[in-house]
């Protein structure tokens, strides 16, 4: 999935209420309004400066400014919601209601463009720096990703699912089951080239939002087929 080559990006160089979420950015991702995980706003910091004397820092600020799993959050609310619309409007012997099909496609509108915006924020927030970036900045970054939980700690397979099944945030997205099935898709080719396994949970979450979101669509297309009978 195209999401696989976001979460090969180097760490160290590289559906349901938000409120609840005030306790994964506080991916990618996708991966942070001021670096927010589960709606947590993260306290300010001073990134040291990034790069060669002279040269313009590098913006580290505007990659904990971006949000990750808040969009990925509220793209799922919304696929949800769109869900349980198609759902009725597919029914068979139900009546058509237009209003709902296109109230149900403005919903999958939305999660699409935050599912682009997540996948752009992980890109952001784990892709790589400048080969000239500091020390001190890179292990400032690192820092960061892991006080708001953003990288994945385990390394060994068992200790890994066991982190990721038990996880708060991912559970809320997906059972148990799914978890494990992704773990098991992408623990070892998480480890190839550049990709690192830290970046594993963003790139779980990214995928199981793209499958989501395509189930709805194919949903959508049997909405605007039926539409298309009665017409």
């Amino acid at each position: 999935m195209f999401v696989s080559n976001l979460m090969g990006a180097n760490s160290t160089s590289s559906v349901s209420n938000t409120n609840d979420f005030h306790s994964f950015l506080g991916w990618l991702l996708t991966c942070a309004a001021a670096c927010v995980i589960q709606n947590q706003a993260v306290e300010e910091e001073n990134p040291p400066a990034s790069n060669r004397a002279g040269d313009k820092v590098y913006p580290m600020e505007k990659y904990v400014e971006v949000q990750i799993f808040p969009k990925v959050t509220k793209s799922f609310e919304d696929i949800t919601a769109a869900q349980a619309i198609l759902e009725r409007l597919v029914e068979e012997g139900a009546s058509f209601n237009t209003a709902d099909y296109y109230k149900a496609r403005n919903y999958l509108k939305e999660a699409e463009a935050l599912f682009q915006e997540a996948i752009k924020n992980a890109k952001k927030l784990l892709g790589p720096l400048p080969d000239y970036t500091s020390e001190d900045f890179l292990k400032w970054r690192i820092e960061m990703l892991e006080k708001n939980r953003i990288l994945a700690k385990s390394q060994e397979f068992d200790a890994l699912k066991s982190e990721l099944t038990e996880d708060a945030f991912l559970r809320k997205l997906m059972s148990e089951q799914d978890i494990s099935l992704l773990l098991e898709s992408h623990f070892q080719s998480q480890q190839e080239g550049k990709r690192k396994l830290t970046n594993i949970k963003v790139r779980i979450v990214l995928d199981k939002l793209q499958e989501s979101l395509s189930n709805a669509k194919e949903l959508q297309k049997k909405a605007f087929f039926k539409q298309q009978g009665e017409a």
